[in-house]
């Protein structure tokens, strides 16, 4: 917390925030769940360009990949037994990435 103290880590409203938590909670699920891909297509394909053409900054999203994941892979990982934890801390860690890469295209194509 100490690092984070002072400085503003997002510049998005309260609501652009929490949708994207909870659009992000729902495509984690689906990952788990290895079943389709729709919530993630609908997620980026919805909400992350309306994001940019509100004139949401990409750094603002980027930033926020590994503070996300870091949270989620930690509290996944006190709750499974200890034989499971390096691999749900790897899961999220190549999730994360593919995450962050989606992101970044939305707003760079390439």
């Amino acid at each position: 917390r100490k690092a984070l103290e002072g400085r503003e880590l997002v510049h998005m409203a309260r609501d652009e925030i929490s949708q994207t938590i909870h659009g992000l909670r729902s495509i984690i699920a689906e990952g788990l769940e290895g079943e389709g891909d729709e919530r993630w297509r609908h997620f980026f394909e919805t909400l992350f360009p309306g994001l940019r053409d509100a004139g949401v900054r990409l750094e603002d999203l980027i930033g926020m990949v590994p503070l996300l994941f870091c949270h989620v892979a930690r509290i996944a990982a006190v709750r499974l037994p200890a034989d499971q934890r390096d691999d749900a801390v790897r899961w999220a860690a190549e999730f994360s990435y593919g995450y962050a890469i989606a992101v970044a295209r939305v707003w760079v194509p390439g």
